[in-house]
């Protein structure tokens, strides 16, 4: 089982590209179903139990943002996401080296501000390329169950930036349940269908639930 042992489904399925791509969009699917039926309203409660609210699609300016907020969702956002949690997942270097770079974006801009993020995107990769021959071989192939839900965790987290009026992110913290969730889905179809797989699923999934949560906002305010 892929949660219990990741390590075990690191190979891609031998599976045509067609079949590849049909196996991507029905894990979207099943994924977006799992978010709404189960583990979506239970995140959702429990952010409402912590007094947060998901400050990422406001309403009152959603038609003047609705395009780049769709470009950054469906195409910036899994790039840069895919690139900095998972395409290191099948371990080189070169890899872990472009990841820095988006991680650094993502992460230590937001905690250490663009002083912060310019040192971060300048040191990552020069430190990586000290990295000693097989170490990171060695350490995917010892801890890669760690390692993968140490980035499936930073991927959640990240998402936190989307609530406000919280009183505390260890209190909140249960409402990235769903980003937790579809982190490990798009780990899976990282490691069994590739990378390319994954960054179209995710782009996949976000416009699924753009338009979800843009027709339910329309229709709050005609009914």
């Amino acid at each position: 089982m892929f949660l219990r042992d990741p390590g075990a489904h690191n190979t891609p399925l031998p599976l045509s590209g067609s079949e590849r791509l049909r196996l991507a969009l029905f894990t979207v699917v099943a994924t977006l179903g799992l978010m709404i039926f189960a583990v979506g309203p239970v995140a959702d409660r429990m952010a409402g139990l912590a007094g947060a609210t998901d400050d990422e699609l406001r309403w009152e300016d959603t038609e003047r943002r609705s395009f780049g907020v769709a470009v950054s969702a469906v195409v910036f956002a899994p790039l840069l996401e895919e690139t900095a949690f998972r395409l290191w997942l099948v371990p080189s270097v070169a890899r872990l080296m472009l990841a820095s770079v988006p991680l650094a974006l993502l992460l230590g801009g937001a905690a250490f501000g663009w002083r912060g993020l310019l040192l971060c995107m300048l040191l990552a990769p020069i430190a990586l390329s000290y990295v000693p021959p097989g170490w990171l071989d060695r350490v995917m192939r010892e801890k890669f169950r760690l390692v993968l839900y140490g980035s499936t965790a930073a991927f959640a987290v990240l998402h936190l930036a989307n609530f406000e009026n919280a009183g505390s992110w260890l209190v909140v913290l249960p409402a990235v349940l769903p980003q937790f969730t579809v982190g490990l889905v798009l780990a899976y179809l990282r490691l069994r269908l590739g990378f390319w797989h994954g960054v179209l699923a995710h782009g996949a999934y976000n416009a699924f639930a753009l338009a979800l949560a843009w027709s339910a906002m329309e229709a709050a305010t005609l009914g």
